[in-house]
């Protein structure tokens, strides 16, 4: 047993220290290959945030939330003891930043105050007394909260020697990801020592939040170097060598996402631009006997790396049947073979290239990965051109080191393959390429919702959603569509920021926060009834005493008059508007109770309650049924003056009958079902399993939305039928329906009209039109 230390080297030094110790063999016989190649992290590792670093303290504590609750504890208690109000804001700035999930921060803050209080209580009297407290600035409650400015995490290119870190163990003959000096010079007299990161997604689908995390560190990193005056871009590359599931439409869609969340690539590539090139690569690696072609079923490789995996683990030699009986056919064999299915001469699927990798190896990605496959199809770029495409552990590292990557970012799922003696380096090393900087961390989960694209297609072809942009999918186009913006996506992706952990998932009440942070300060406040109920005013003429600032009286006109109302209670600059109010009103179904109950404040027979945004106090007198029904069809009300009366303990929303649009509005929930803990485990642990052995699949894409190989959809049981509900009797102010942008229906949320960006007219021209709900005015997820 051993303690693992990775010197990040590309991430300014970062060092994290294994808390527990874990295997670490690395020869034959080990008991865990998985754990012999990884590099090993603590069970709770420092999160590496886009707004700041990690403390020593936060890295040997371990970012376990309770730690920290305990931390702010021992810190509130020194500072009270200390009696110095300059620590107690600093505390209450630490718990600020714990409010807003930077643990790291707060850990920070807390620690360094126990040791400044402490040291300021053990103080001899004879010292000078502390400073004067400083008064803390006013916050104010009306601006977003500020968070910590994110920060450079990678190393100058300059500094690229040694490409990834050797993790602890390794065998060093194996570290195929070393620069030569003159290497590393060629690369930075051609490319220049500007830093260049690029975001790669696979045309197969939709854009994801994942993918928006990605997108905001990879543009985000260029983008502050840039700042720093040291140059940084990224490039667009469309990972486009699978011509099965790539289409035209994804092509353009990830494009206008990308524009959308105000990326600006500094241009737009697609592996495909290479094919040329990675032909030729592809007969040079065969020319120098290191990839060769292979003749085996995909049932037939698994089996082949089966037991490969089970002599490693047994401690034996490898079996005969651990080797492909093509393995050592001659390059001049595998060469015209390879020909032969450049030419077209093979079905799908009888042929392959392999790389002629090294079975004695710890990491399994090195076991004879795929490099080229036959595929028939039409690509939606090239045409017919090719009918063999370059795997994505061939085409990944070769794109990379043709355009000049010097940061090559990507999730957890690819650490096999980007590690020292993996695939990715290998080749760049046989090929003599420049092997950029590899960096990993987390894939982005939120619970109870999907994010990947293979179960994304699951649920729009088997018609579960309404397609891409369903506003309960978590897709880029899903969000747009239910009202999310730009800025709230990119800075619910700061604000997670990136971690090193493998099991890091965030509840979507975090996104709802962000959100709903925003949404209060620039949303305008309207009128909405969900479920309607009407209300017969007995004494219209009332307003024109009671409330002073009517416009337009008419008490015998369809509309009594005209309330002025602010469109937004705390930020006069939006404006006041005309409110209708009439003879007859709408309120909500549930805001009426037939008998008072404890704790009820709505309306009940002879009570009464306030109208939100007037002077008037609403009174019921009597109930109206229609015939042979028991539910009240509308209730008799009279109104008077709030002033000099006792206050009523509810304020209804209320809409005038004859000013009011019929709408449709949405709600939502949770589009999963929670499942048990011991499931959720089990799936991961299949989902890090599948992800590494697949024998002839690609890797999944690392566009941000890394996927896992799905073995079944048993996770369809889990399908929320209640994640949509649907008011098709809704009211809203007649005058506010075409507000662009979303707005708060009183006491209800924040709502967005349907304009449907992606999929036409199918709801922007519905009647009634539809509203979705963008979030609830609290959150409705559990946890």
């Amino acid at each position: 047993m051993c303690s693992c230390t990775l010197e990040h080297m590309h991430t300014r030094s970062i060092t994290i220290s294994g808390g527990r110790g874990v295997p670490c063999k690395t020869g034959a016989g080990g008991p865990d290959l998985w754990t012999a190649w990884r590099p090993r992290l603590q069970m709770n590792p420092p999160l590496l945030n886009l707004r700041g670093g990690s403390s020593d303290n936060a890295v040997g504590a371990g970012l376990n939330p309770k730690n920290v609750h305990k931390t702010r504890k021992m810190a509130l208690k020194a500072a009270k003891a200390s009696q110095n109000e300059t620590a107690l804001q600093r505390v209450r700035e630490g718990e600020k930043a714990l409010e807003m999930g930077d643990l790291v921060l707060a850990l920070e803050i807390f620690e360094q105050e126990i040791k400044a209080s402490s040291a300021a209580v053990a103080k001899p009297k004879h010292h000078p007394p502390p400073r004067k407290p400083v008064k803390a600035p006013e916050v104010n409650k009306d601006e977003p909260t500020k968070l910590h400015k994110m920060r450079l995490m990678l190393a100058h290119p300059s500094q690229n020697l040694q490409a990834k870190p050797i993790r602890t163990g390794m065998d060093l003959s194996r570290n195929f990801a070393q620069n030569s000096n003159e290497t590393l010079q060629t690369f930075l007299r051609t490319f220049g020592e500007q830093y260049r990161t690029r975001f790669p997604p696979e045309p197969n689908g939709f854009l994801h939040i994942g993918h928006a995390k990605a997108m905001a560190f990879n543009f985000g990193q260029a983008a502050l170097a840039r700042e720093q005056g040291i140059g940084g871009e990224t490039i667009l590359r469309f990972d486009d060598t699978n011509p099965e599931a790539e289409e035209q439409v994804y092509i353009d869609a990830i494009l206008e996402d990308v524009a959308w969340l105000g990326h600006k690539p500094i241009r737009v590539a697609y592996t495909s631009d290479y094919f040329a090139q990675m032909y030729d690569l592809a007969l040079q690696l065969i020319d120098q006997a290191q990839a060769y072609t292979c003749r085996c079923s995909r049932e037939e490789v698994g089996k082949q790396r089966a037991a490969v995996r089970s002599a490693r683990q047994l401690g034996l030699a490898l079996p005969e049947e651990a080797k492909s009986p093509f393995r050592d056919t001659p390059p001049e064999q595998s060469r015209a073979t390879f020909e032969a299915m450049r030419r077209g001469e093979y079905r799908d699927g009888e042929v392959c290239l392999r790389m002629k990798g090294d079975l004695a190896s710890d990491n399994p990605a090195m076991w004879d990965p795929i490099l080229y496959r036959v595929k028939h199809h039409a690509h939606p770029r090239t045409g017919t051109a090719w009918c063999i495409y370059p795997s994505y552990d061939f085409s990944h590292c070769i794109a990379d080191s043709i355009e000049g990557i010097t940061h090559s970012c990507c999730t957890l799922e690819f650490a096999s393959r980007q590690a020292p003696d993996g695939p990715y380096y290998w080749l760049l090393d046989a090929l003599g390429l420049y092997k950029p900087v590899t960096w990993e961390y987390s894939r982005c989960s939120i619970v109870n919702n999907v994010l990947s694209k293979r179960k994304l297609q699951t649920l729009v072809t088997g018609g579960h959603v309404e397609g891409w942009d369903d506003p309960r999918l978590l897709t880029i186009a899903g969000l747009r569509r239910r009202g999310y913006t730009p800025s709230t996506i990119n800075r619910f992706c700061e604000q997670i920021g990136v971690s090193t952990s493998l099991s890091v998932s965030t509840h979507q009440h975090v996104l709802e926060a962000v959100a709903r942070e925003e949404l209060d300060r620039t949303a305008t406040r309207v009128f909405a009834v969900l479920s309607p109920l009407c209300v017969v005013v007995t004494n219209p003429e009332a307003l024109l005493k009671h409330q002073p600032d009517l416009e337009n009286p008419d008490p015998a006109g369809p509309i009594t008059g005209y309330i002025r109302v602010q469109n937004h209670p705390k930020n006069e600059s939006l404006g006041t508007r005309l409110v209708p109010f009439g003879p007859e009103l709408y309120i909500q179904r549930s805001d009426w109770k037939g008998e008072a109950v404890k704790g009820y404040h709505g309306l009940t027979p002879g009570g009464s309650v306030g109208l939100v945004g007037t002077n008037l106090i609403l009174h019921c007198e009597s109930v109206e049924s229609d015939a042979g029904s028991e539910t009240p069809a509308r209730l008799m009300c009279s109104v008077s003056e709030r002033k000099g009366a006792p206050r009523p303990k509810g304020n209804i929303q209320w809409v005038a009958k004859q000013r009011a649009a019929r709408i449709c509005v949405r709600t939502y929930g949770a589009l999963l079902l929670p499942e048990e803990e011991e499931a959720q485990a089990a799936g991961a642990a299949r989902s890090s399993k599948s992800a590494s052995d697949s024998p002839r699949d690609d890797a999944p894409t690392q566009g941000g939305g890394e996927e896992e190989v799905v073995a079944d959809d048993s996770w369809l049981r889990r399908l929320n039928p209640a994640s949509m509900q649907e008011e098709t009797d809704a009211v809203l102010e007649e005058s506010v329906v075409d507000l662009v942008g979303a707005v708060q229906f009183i006491r209800e949320g924040f709502f967005v009209r349907d304009t449907s960006p992606r999929d036409g007219a199918r709801e922007s021209t519905r009647d009634p039109p539809c509203f979705h709900q963008v979030v609830a005015l609290k959150s409705s997820y559990p946890g």
